[in-house]
This record gives structure tokens, sequence and C-alpha cells, in this order.
């Protein structure tokens, strides 16, 4: 029996700035994979006022998603509390953030479990 251990640690991959769309974002990846947050693994909240620390640290866990194993990443991220914008353009910026755990599924892998909104694009805390 021959056993090979590659290790590959999960890795934020930052755009060329040039990219304005993904400025202050960051995709994770681990080996050749890339990973997204679905709304499936973030109930009660939207994906979309997630954001990732930087010093984050992500542990690959195995996940079952349509009869397949696979990784997934959990790690910890901010949630920014959701504000009412309702007739406000501008207003001062509140720290009102939590921690939470969240889990990335491969890239490959989303939509499997039912209706959900995905990014790969997540904003950054440096």
């Amino acid at each position: 029996m021959i056993e090979l251990n590659l290790p590959m640690e999960a890795t934020l991959i930052e755009a060329n700035p040039l990219v304005e769309e993904n400025r202050n974002q960051v995709a994770i990846k681990r080996g050749p994979i890339v990973y997204c947050l679905e709304s499936t693994d973030l109930p009660g909240k939207s994906i979309f006022n997630a954001f990732i620390p930087a010093s984050t640290k992500f542990e690959a866990k195995p996940i079952n998603i349509d009869g397949a194993v696979m990784m997934s990443l959990v790690g910890n991220a901010k949630i920014v509390a959701p504000n009412n914008w309702k007739n406000v353009l501008y207003r001062p910026i509140e720290d009102k953030n939590t921690t939470t755990s969240i889990k990335l599924v491969p890239y490959f892998a989303w939509g499997n479990r039912g209706h959900s909104e995905m990014s790969v694009w997540l904003p950054v805390s440096r």
C-alpha cells in the first residue's frame, strides 16, 4: 500500500485591484478547488452581510452533498447587522458586527441542496 499525503491549506485569494468588481474581496481556495458561501449554510442571515477577516483560518471537514462526500471549509466570518436603508442615501458607519461560524462548499457543488443564494467573492477585513 502506498499512501500519499498532500497537505492543502485553505488560502484567501485576491484579484488585481484593476478588477473593480472584486476590489476588497477574496475568494477561498484549497488546492485547485474554489469554494463558495451558500445561504443554505447561513440560515437567517444574508450572505451579502458576511465578510471574512484576513486572519481567518479554515478547517477542512467532510460534507455530503447530493450523495457525494466532499470537503467543506469551516471558519469564522463577521456578519454586518442589517440596517434599514429606507429613505437614506448616506449615514455614519455603525460597528454592530457579530462573529459567526461559516461553512464554504466547493463551487462546483453549489445549488444541489435546494434554491439558495451563492457568492464566491466575499468582502475582506484586514
